[in-house]
């Protein structure tokens, strides 16, 4: 048996599980698929450089056999970045030149996809002082220009 078999589809099948819920319970807004997702690989780096990637095309592909059911899933999810973070515009900037910042164009689609049907939030995580040290507007302006990337869904400052 594949590691999808032991992890992901039981992963999965526990998302649709919350989904069915969902439709119970009104005062439930949405169901966060990961919370806080680590920065792994560390200290290998070339394994953290790709570990964002790998973020995304979880959430891909999560969407992707959520789409494939019996029963359609109607709830809406909430996705955030590595750490729950929403990195300022410079440091996204600093990201994509040295390549950190590589998701995917197929995990971007399928996200885009989820947000068209109403179904995505994009959450992100703000501390005043430590361990942030930037403004809460910085981070409002990167939690945008993600939630553009991603086709404009609601944003949630979770913390």
């Amino acid at each position: 048996p594949t590691e999808k078999a032991h992890i992901f589809d039981h992963y999965v099948a526990f998302m649709r599980y919350l989904a069915s819920l969902w439709e119970q319970f009104p005062n439930v807004i949405a169901i966060d698929l990961l919370n806080e997702p680590p920065w792994g690989g560390l200290p290998n780096l070339y394994w953290a450089e790709k570990c964002r990637t790998d973020l995304w095309d979880f959430y891909a592909a999560v969407f992707t056999e959520l789409d494939t059911g019996a029963t359609p899933v109607r709830a809406p999810f909430i996705l955030e970045d590595v750490a729950g973070s929403s990195f300022s515009p410079v440091l996204d900037v600093i990201m994509q030149v040295v390549q950190l910042e590589d998701i995917s164009w197929g995990a971007i689609a399928k996200v885009r996809e989820w947000s068209s049907k109403g179904q995505l939030i994009y959450e992100f995580h703000w501390y005043p002082d430590e361990p942030t040290e930037e403004s809460l507007q910085s981070y409002m302006q990167g939690a945008y220009a993600m939630a553009t990337l991603l086709g404009s869904p609601p944003i949630y400052l979770a913390e």
